[in-house]
């Protein structure tokens, strides 16, 4: 039998399992496992009741057997299907110091062909109480993920499912963005407040990529905000460059492509940093976001006090409602009356709506990088200066004080910080009601 070479997903060993050290030297087993889609979407899963445990199903190669022919004997065996392999999906090496036992099991997606049938098991299986039992692919990560294992092997069945039911689900996310072929590396990120699956991708030819997907239902907005990405790149401004935008997952998500930036968050940065490289940085995103505001907004648009007041009304309307009451409360409810004509007539262009540290990616490179925009209803374009009211939140002087003065190329005027005042006392009221 020619050993074929996958991707290696994983490799487990005592140290995962028991934090022992020890390692078996025996020669390793050969064995297949197979990711199976039915026609509704669903994925096989065998069950055996004595252990109450589920599993992908598979099994040994036989001596000389092809691990094709192994992976569609084991699923006829153990689901009653006959299937057809669809792909790869790569290399789990085990390494059991315990049983004194090695084993490389190679992982396929398949998919059933024909009608299901009867399982035929082993005398051992029915001892078992083995049965087959088909989930939608996220619920079955959750059904393996989720139960605590008390045997030492099933531990190890257990963390090997997880990793290929991982890989499975990323490529079917992912298999149909262009040049998916291309892909060798996909690692999910899970940093971030975002609800987008956020991957880590690299490509045979070198390529580093952040892949976003989002649920269909965000089409138009992400559409939008993918086209300003590309705007603001067009500036010459360091942002990641935007590389593809479109459908994926049979038309279910939305995929968004950009060049990968290393770096790190400028809001995790920053306090270790000097108090001069912290006003230098905080010069460039001053600079930076004046760039970004030479973008234009839309012909004809409605003056910004109205939109923003149409916003913000509900939000107090909502924060009345709820009762919600502290000392002085009043006061500011007064104020914010009393000084809505700040508001009329703002110049409106193109703005970023959640400017800071946050969004801000400090590159290897020594860069400033805008990473994110939000569209908080006012469709990324107002007044200028309300893309300061996350100002001085993470209370860092230095690069605040260099922020606003890279964006005003010296010292604000009076009426900067009587509209900021505004946005920022607006913001703190309405935010408890969130």
């Amino acid at each position: 039998m020619n050993v074929i070479i996958m991707k290696h997903l994983l490799t487990i060993t005592d140290k995962d399992i028991t934090g022992s050290e020890k390692l078996s030297a025996a020669e390793p087993r050969i064995a297949v496992n197979a990711v199976l889609f039915d026609a509704d979407g669903n994925i096989a899963l065998s069950y055996m009741g004595k252990y109450d445990l589920h599993t992908l199903p598979g099994g040994e190669v036989d001596p000389g057997e092809d691990l094709h022919a192994a992976v569609k004997r084991e699923i006829w065996e153990e689901t009653g299907c006959d299937c057809e392999i669809i792909k790869e999906l790569g290399q789990i090496n085990e390494n059991r110091s315990e049983h004194d036992f090695t084993q490389d099991r190679y992982y396929y997606l398949a998919r059933v062909v024909g009608e299901k049938g009867e399982l035929h098991l082993t005398d051992e299986e029915i001892n078992d109480n083995t049965t087959v039992v088909w989930h939608p692919l996220e619920q079955a990560i959750k059904t393996i993920s989720e139960k605590q294992n008390d045997y030492y092997q099933h531990k190890f069945i257990q963390k090997r499912d997880i990793a290929a039911l991982t890989e499975a689900l990323i490529w079917l996310h992912t298999h149909d963005v262009p040049g998916y072929s291309e892909f060798v590396r996909t690692d999910p990120i899970t940093k971030g407040w975002s609800n987008d699956k956020k991957y880590y991708v690299e490509t045979s030819g070198g390529q580093r990529m952040l892949l976003r997907l989002s649920d269909i239902k965000e089409h138009g907005h992400k559409k939008s905000e993918y086209e300003k990405m590309e705007q603001i790149y067009n500036l010459c401004v360091s942002t990641p460059q935007p590389l593809g935008f479109g459908l994926c997952d049979g038309g279910k998500t939305v995929y968004s492509l950009y060049g990968w930036i290393d770096g790190e968050d400028a809001e995790k940065a920053l306090p270790f940093i000097s108090e001069t490289e912290q006003y230098v940085l905080g010069l460039k995103a001053g600079e930076t976001l004046r760039k970004i505001h030479t973008l234009p907004s839309p012909d004809g648009v409605v003056d910004w006090a109205d939109r923003y007041f149409e916003v913000i009304n509900e939000r107090i309307e909502a924060y009345r409602s709820d009762k919600i009451s502290f000392n002085g409360n009043e006061v500011i409810l007064d104020y914010i009356e009393r000084n809505r004509g700040l508001l009329h007539s703002r110049p409106q262009r193109f703005i970023h709506g959640d400017y800071h540290e946050g969004n801000l990616m400090i590159g290897t490179d020594g860069e400033l990088y805008v990473i994110d925009l939000l569209d908080e209803g006012f469709g990324n374009y107002g007044d200028l200066w309300y893309d300061f009211k996350t100002f001085g939140e993470n209370d860092n002087a230095y690069f605040s004080t260099g922020f606003v003065r890279g964006y005003f190329d010296g010292e604000p005027p009076q009426g900067f910080w009587d509209v900021l005042t505004y946005y920022i006392v607006t913001a703190a009221l309405t935010a408890t009601n969130d």
